[in-house]
């Protein structure tokens, strides 16, 4: 029946063994090398939970948690370690990080899902963010802070819009299989994004025009309405493979490669209309194209 729970801490605080279901506020702070929290699995259905966390420089860890009717708030923008979760199930989900953008969850089933990494500031962090399979039936809202290392889901999967903003961000992002109704992706100046499957209900845009060099590996593009790529300055790859349909678009198809000097290298491309615009490199290759 404990609602609040508050924890100051120089070591390991341990609740791991310690159930929950009336849990309305979790804050744990905690200055030094040493200080950690855990928290066992949490059941609550219907009443909100917040978990603020400040310090904590050897991380916080959590079993599953469950919500199912109500919201989970993770508020760790004033955090200095690492974020490890079991499972979460919620109708919605708010993950803020802190300084080193670390933040793991086995799996996400949720009605709507907002990350939000804005508190890495510095260019030389090494972030990582991993993801299992990320469920949703609204919004799925990822916008990453600054830093290099390497961010990953096993999935994101919506019947809203997936947008994925990464534009400050310097490293690695890798989702194999994205779908949603509108897909937004935004590439920050290391340019490198790979993916297996993408399919968008609506229009999908692969914006990497501010990157510096393009590392963009996609395997089958689907999008009902317009497809748009965009590529940066310097050189690089864009590199579509897999079987057909390769690029496929209801509507008109862009590559803007024109201010740099990636090569474009894709399987098959299938549009109403379709427009290749090449940089310096001036280099294109396509088994089949069909337009029109």
């Amino acid at each position: 029946s404990v609602e609040t729970i508050t924890v100051d801490t120089q070591s390991l605080a341990d609740f791991e063994l310690i159930g929950t279901t009336s849990l309305t506020t979790l804050q744990m702070s905690g200055a030094g090398s040493l200080a950690a929290g855990k928290i066992g699995n949490h059941s609550g259905v219907s009443n909100d939970l917040t978990i603020s966390l400040t310090g904590m420089d050897a991380g916080f860890s959590a079993k599953t948690i469950t919500k199912i009717s109500s919201d989970l708030t993770i508020a760790a923008s004033n955090s200095t370690g690492f974020l490890d979760f079991d499972a979460i199930t919620a109708s919605g989900l708010t993950v803020t990080t802190g300084s080193i953008q670390s933040f793991r969850a086995s799996a996400l089933n949720v009605e709507k899902f907002t990350f939000d990494g804005a508190a890495a500031t510095s260019t030389s962090n090494s972030a990582n963010v991993g993801l299992g399979f990320v469920t949703a039936s609204s919004t799925i809202t990822i916008s990453l802070g600054a830093g290099t290392g390497i961010i990953s889901a096993a999935g994101l999967h919506t019947l809203g819009a997936v947008t994925l903003d990464g534009s400050n961000y310097d490293g690695t992002v890798n989702i194999p299989n994205i779908s949603g109704s509108g897909v937004t992706i935004s590439l920050g100046t290391s340019g490198f994004f790979s993916a297996s499957v993408i399919q968008s209900n609506k229009a999908l845009t692969i914006d990497g025009s501010d990157s510096a060099s393009s590392g963009v590996s996609l395997g089958m593009v689907e999008a009902s309405t317009d497809l748009t790529i965009s590529l940066g300055s310097g050189s690089g790859a864009l590199t579509i493979g897999g079987k057909a349909p390769g690029l496929s678009a209801g509507g008109a198809l862009v590559i803007d490669a024109s201010k740099g000097a990636a090569e474009i290298h894709t399987f098959t491309i299938t549009a109403s209309g379709a427009t290749v615009s090449l940089g310096s490199d001036g280099y294109f290759s396509a088994l089949d194209v069909m337009a029109g």
